[in-house]
This record gives C-alpha cells, sequence and structure tokens, in this order.
C-alpha cells in the first residue's frame, strides 16, 4: 500500500481515524484475526492454548495495534524511519514476551499434579 497521506495531512484531519480506518486499521484487525488460529496450529494444537494466543492478540491490536497500522497509510520522513523500527521492534518484543509469559503460565496451571 502506498502512503496516502503525509504527517502535516494527518495532523491538520479534524477527524482522521474516519479516513484511515479502511485504509489500515481494518487489515490489521483482519490479519489479527487470521494469525491466531495459525499460530495455534503452529505452536500447540491444544484447546487451552488458544487463551494465551488469542489474549496476547487482542490486547497487542487494541493498545497499540491501530498505531503501527496507520504508519502505512502516513508518509514518514526518511529521518524519522529510525522510530518507525524502534517501534516496530518494540511492538514484536512485547507481543513476543507476553505470549511467552502466558503461555507459561497456561502450562503451569494445566501441569497434572504429581502424588
Amino acid at each position: 500500500m502506498e502512503p496516502q497521506f503525509t504527517m502535516a495531512e494527518l495532523m491538520a484531519m479534524d477527524d482522521p481515524l474516519d479516513r484511515l480506518m479502511p485504509l489500515a486499521v481494518m487489515p490489521m484487525i483482519l490479519g489479527t484475526v487470521l494469525a491466531t488460529p495459525v499460530l495455534w496450529w503452529l505452536f500447540s494444537r491444544r484447546a487451552g492454548a488458544m487463551v494465551p494466543i488469542f489474549v496476547t492478540q487482542a490486547l497487542l491490536m487494541l493498545l497499540i495495534g491501530h498505531n503501527l497500522a496507520i504508519l502505512g497509510a502516513v508518509e514518514i520522513p526518511q529521518t524519522m524511519l529510525y522510530v518507525v523500527g524502534e517501534f516496530i521492534g518494540l511492538t514484536v518484543f512485547l507481543g513476543v514476551a507476553f505470549a511467552m509469559t502466558a503461555a507459561l503460565i497456561m502450562r503451569l496451571a494445566v501441569r497434572p499434579s504429581t502424588g
């Protein structure tokens, strides 16, 4: 997708989310919905494992997904690309860290008791 707006145009809009929603946010939401069962199939295939994967995807989408999705629809100057790279790297790191923590908690919660 080619950038639709510059940063200056985005800041001047009254309600930029209305114009950006169909361009960037909806595809991100659809990607998240489709990624959840794929991640579940790749990593566990147990019914209980769907919960931490879904919670991870939902939290990432609700908390920072819109910001990440909008980046594709806005032209970003070359001098700001390092900030975008840091943001994307942080997003991936947070997602992986949360998913691993949630999976560990679920594994400990469903471990059969011995004795």
